[in-house]
């Protein structure tokens, strides 16, 4: 299959013509590749925000462990982990402060969302969307006052 304008001029010429192409191709993937860090980072930021959010006995996982998705490869395994157990945590949260949520708590966009990881576009765009499902139950969180009849941490105490 001949391209228009290959293999025509000189070969020097051809060779700027391919260079430019690569060049331009490395360019796009770079930024491609900061862009889906970047998503990256902020959806772990985020999961990580909600589950310190929750209090520890209604955690299904800490709230750092979120951040081995930050291991290669191990992030498409990672994020169905992840995805469940925040929908879960939440869901405690929720009941136990007498909170409705709309049910699934963020579980359905996180299945896809990880489903996705593997084409790494829808994977930007789920993964935005989870993130934003997550953070609403954060900010709705925040705002509301703890039971009373939750213990209110403590430090550790100097035994006299």
């Amino acid at each position: 299959m001949d391209f228009p304008g290959m293999g025509q001029g000189p070969p020097e010429e051809q060779l700027k013509q391919l260079l430019a192409g690569l060049g331009i191709f490395l360019v796009v993937y770079f930024i491609y590749l900061v862009v889906l860090l970047a998503t990256l980072i902020y959806y772990l930021i985020t999961m990580s925000s909600a589950l310190r959010q929750v209090s520890p006995d209604n955690r299904a996982m800490e709230p750092g462990l979120v951040f081995l998705g930050l291991i290669p490869c191990f992030m498409m395994v990672w994020s169905f982990v992840i995805a469940g157990r925040v929908s879960r945590s939440l869901e405690k949260e929720y009941q136990q402060r007498g909170l409705e949520g709309d049910g699934d708590f963020g579980w359905s966009i996180g299945l896809f969302a990880s489903v996705f990881l593997i084409v790494t576009p829808l994977w930007i765009i789920l993964g935005l969307l989870h993130a934003r499902k997550v953070r609403r139950y954060l900010r709705m969180l925040e705002v509301a006052r703890p039971p009373a009849e939750l213990p209110q941490p403590t430090g550790y105490e100097e035994e006299d």
